[in-house]
């Protein structure tokens, strides 16, 4: 008689979602939706040389100065549309290529830490 009531043969009218793994309720895992991906040889190399307690400190102190390094490199770009004539291309590239290798290698060693490369 209730508002809130679900129809006869609904499929959350036979089971709860809890049970069925739709919600987490106290005490209860998530479970694993994606497969983690098999790194390759080389990048298996190079996260063993890092303690697997550091990963994620290290790969988000990589995404936050890449990501500052990005900002700066994006000011610097709206400044210089009032004085073009001072541009100077060499530093423009090494901020950005220093700013897309640290983003990437932080990004990288956050995945491998939160399980999705083994």
């Amino acid at each position: 008689s209730g508002g809130s009531r679900l129809r006869e043969g609904h499929p959350a009218s036979e089971r709860s979602l809890a049970e069925d793994g739709g919600w987490l309720g106290p005490g209860r895992q998530a479970r694993a939706m994606v497969e983690p991906m098999q790194m390759s040889e080389k990048a298996r190399q190079f996260v063993d040389k890092l303690h697997p307690e550091l990963r994620g400190d290290v790969g988000l102190l990589l995404v936050v100065v890449g990501g500052l390094l990005a900002f700066w490199f994006l000011s610097y770009e709206v400044s210089m549309l009032k004085r073009p004539h001072e541009r100077r291309c060499l530093p423009q590239f090494l901020v950005a290529m220093m700013s897309s290798v640290l983003l990437g290698f932080g990004g990288f060693l956050l995945l491998v830490w939160a399980g999705l490369y083994v």
